[in-house]
């Protein structure tokens, strides 16, 4: 995909402005948004087929699945450097969180 710097700009500002986007409290989800190109680039979906070089159906995930499945063994070494706060919401938005990415359930 070609992008101008205003578009990547756009596209980036919107990915990390959702990074942490607060919650309004323990029940309210925010996993993951979409948008990117049409409302971070602010680019018109019915130019987005015009400006591909190639895509996928597959998505991050599948590709990490495989090289997953490729290396057999995942090393992760926590920093400790971040935290997400507030901590006393954390353990109700985990539930919520996990029914709604787990169990399929959201309230």
């Amino acid at each position: 995909m070609e992008l101008s710097g205003k578009e990547i700009r756009g596209f980036l500002e919107y990915s990390y402005d959702n990074w942490f986007n607060q919650r309004t409290g323990p029940d309210d989800s925010r996993n993951g948004s979409g948008g990117h190109l049409t409302r971070g680039a602010d680019i018109p979906k019915e130019e987005l087929a015009a400006i591909m070089l190639s895509s996928t159906i597959k998505d991050l995930r599948y590709y990490l699945t495989k090289w997953i499945e490729e290396n057999k063994v995942v090393k992760p070494k926590a920093q400790g450097n971040w935290k997400v706060v507030p901590t006393d919401w954390l353990r109700k938005a985990r539930e919520t969180d996990y029914k709604l990415l787990y169990e399929g359930q959201q309230k």
